[in-house]
């Protein structure tokens, strides 16, 4: 799996589209769009996503994306 090379990934989560995205270090385009539209959050959680939230490994990433879309 990519989890073991030797390079870290950095996600960032943030909003593409009106929806939420997860871009995988400095990638133009998201390679997951879910269907989680940003505006029926609350404001603070649009500002979060908006200025981008960087995770470094996948658990943190899969718990964020959890909170946002459940």
């Amino acid at each position: 799996s990519e989890e073991n090379t030797n390079h870290q990934e950095i996600y960032t989560i943030k909003e593409y589209e009106g929806k939420i995205a997860v871009f995988k270090n400095s990638d133009k385009k998201p390679f997951t769009v879910y269907e989680a539209y940003i505006s029926l959050l609350p404001e603070q959680d649009r500002q979060r996503l908006q200025n981008g939230i960087k995770v470094d490994n996948t658990t943190d990433l899969q718990n964020i994306i959890e909170d946002y879309t459940s």
